[in-house]
């Protein structure tokens, strides 16, 4: 059973980043949102770096500032900012390029105020750059540690 789990993340990863890093963009996504999706999916194994907002190295906030200026979308690069930027929707009516919020200790999110933000790219999965990682990842959001800490679910764009 492990190994078919194992077998079915690497298909998965190999999937939605491929060779090129980049997300594939499912058929009826918008091209603002494919946009967006592109930009942090290209950014995966990206270094993590605190206050960091650029190729040298990102943090959560970071990553979805970049992400969406790479795009042409003008967007506060705090996560408190983003999140008031943002209007919040059901968890189930998530999209790719919507924004997932989480509540975190302050030494597990590196900010006072503990909120952690990721860019769903679909599939159940987002791009983000944890605190505790040396890096950008693609992660599953269908797991108890990220379910547990979930504030809101957030869009910027239509």
């Amino acid at each position: 059973m492990k190994i078919f789990v194992m077998a079915c993340a690497q298909f998965a990863l190999l999937f939605f980043v491929g060779c090129s890093s980049s997300l594939i963009k499912p058929p009826n996504m918008s091209d603002a949102r494919s946009a967006v999706v592109s930009v942090a999916g290209a950014q995966v194994k990206a270094p993590y770096k605190y206050g960091g907002a650029d190729h040298y190295g990102f943090d959560a906030s970071g990553l979805v500032y970049f992400s969406y200026k790479q795009s042409n979308f003008e967007i506060p690069r705090d996560a408190e900012g983003q999140l008031r930027a943002a209007q919040a929707i059901p968890f189930y009516e998530v999209k790719p390029a919507d924004l997932l919020f989480y509540r975190l200790t302050e030494k597990q999110s590196g900010t006072a105020d503990g909120l952690h933000v990721g860019i769903y790219v679909g599939s159940g999965q987002m791009v983000h750059a944890p605190l505790g990682r040396d890096k950008v990842v693609l992660e599953s959001i269908d797991t108890p540690y990220w379910l547990q800490r979930l504030v809101v679910a957030a869009k910027i764009l239509p």
